[in-house]
């Protein structure tokens, strides 16, 4: 899709979503549009750039990018594929910012030659489309059983059922003698009017042979699972990193942080992975640590708060328009406009810019510097 291709948007419509507090999405704009855009990285003409390896995990179209200084999460893999030795499905549960995502990301681009990925998010809901849903991962279950054969076309996986390859999966699951993965992340929250839809797509996958990760609690999760009582679930809580981990994390980004400021740290990030990658690349690699150390943040703060009202110092005017459109979106009455609190709006807002800040540091050009951290 280049820059200047135009995209009919009759009929679409920009919503804030019924929590607005949490997130602003554009919610559907049209099918055709909705496949071309989770698929602007594989396109079914262009050639993989250069070193890159094209496997199922090429193919997911939903994982989130890499993130400067991710933090690999090596032992909660291992105790992932360690669980799914016996049981049929793991699920991951963690407070906010723990990871999730992160650790489902990293387990299948492992394990790329054999694992199915999909990701949800409240920001994007094309994603619950359940034609591009099926679509998405019959692309890459399609690689799973052609993708080897010197004749293997992705665009010939169009209008594929996974129902129509299912016998071929099993053969080559069995013909490989290695573990199947499915790893699904926010499962745990699907519309309610888009369910029926997707528990189809979910009762025609190989349960018996495949092993399953989600993100979320398996009671909320299990309404997705078939009736089977041989299906062993289990669930399993990631938790926070302990300080020791915390300083190694910023002692190898920069040794002369001293003690007294790495147990100061320990209290502003407390042991969450998205606090600590946040005040590396926004103090640590900027060199205004101290900065960070003077403001008397704690583990409670708000670590886009700057970034945020230096986005919007100064912007009265155009702040009161953009609380106006809101408001109209939110079907609110001129009249109507004093008795909004403000705050509800800066929090939507507030909210948004987290999620474009969040993006900032993905690995997408020459200037972003990319390193991986290892904690066991």
């Amino acid at each position: 899709m280049t820059d200047k291709q135009q995209i009919d948007i009759n009929g679409g419509h920009t919503q804030v979503c019924p929590n607005a507090s949490q997130a602003i999405q554009n919610i559907y704009i049209g099918k055709e549009y909705i496949h071309e855009l989770l698929r602007a990285h594989v396109s079914e003409t262009a050639s993989p750039t250069e070193g890159e390896i094209v496997d199922m995990y090429y193919f997911s179209c939903t994982h989130p990018l890499p993130i400067a200084n991710e933090i690999i999460r090596k032992a909660i893999i291992e105790l992932c594929e360690k669980r799914l030795d016996t049981d049929n499905v793991l699920c991951l549960t963690g407070e906010e910012g723990i990871g999730l995502t992160t650790i489902l990301a990293q387990f299948a681009k492992l394990h790329s030659t054999h694992c199915v990925s999909y990701f949800c998010n409240d920001l994007e809901s094309m994603r619950w489309n359940p034609e591009v849903m099926e679509q998405e991962i019959v692309r890459q279950l399609y690689w799973y059983i052609k993708g080897n054969s010197g004749d293997f076309d992705i665009a010939t996986a169009e209008g594929i059922t996974i129902q129509s390859i299912y016998t071929k999966v099993l053969l080559e699951h069995k013909r490989r003698k290695q573990p199947l993965y499915f790893v699904f992340d926010g499962f745990d929250n699907i519309p309610s009017e888009k369910f029926e839809t997707i528990k189809r797509i979910f009762d025609s996958l190989p349960w018996a042979e495949g092993r399953f990760i989600f993100t979320g609690d398996a009671e909320k999760l299990r309404r997705l699972f078939p009736q089977n009582d041989k299906l062993r679930v289990s669930n399993y809580e990631v938790i926070r990193f302990v300080d020791a981990e915390i300083k190694d994390y910023f002692r190898q980004a920069d040794p002369t942080i001293s003690n007294d400021d790495l147990n100061t740290l320990c209290e502003i990030t407390r042991g969450i992975p998205s606090r600590m990658e946040t005040v590396l690349r926004k103090y640590v690699h900027t060199k205004t640590l101290q900065q960070l150390i003077d403001s008397n943040a704690t583990g409670e703060s708000d670590l886009f708060d700057d970034d945020f009202h230096k986005i919007f110092h100064g912007c009265d005017d155009e702040m009161q328009g953009l609380k106006v459109y809101l408001l109209d979106s939110l079907g609110k009455k001129e009249s109507l406009m004093n008795k909004v609190s403000t705050t509800i709006i800066m929090s939507v807002l507030n909210s948004y810019w987290k999620y474009a800040m969040s993006l900032a540091p993905r690995v997408k050009g020459e200037d972003m510097e990319y390193s991986e951290v290892e904690l066991d």
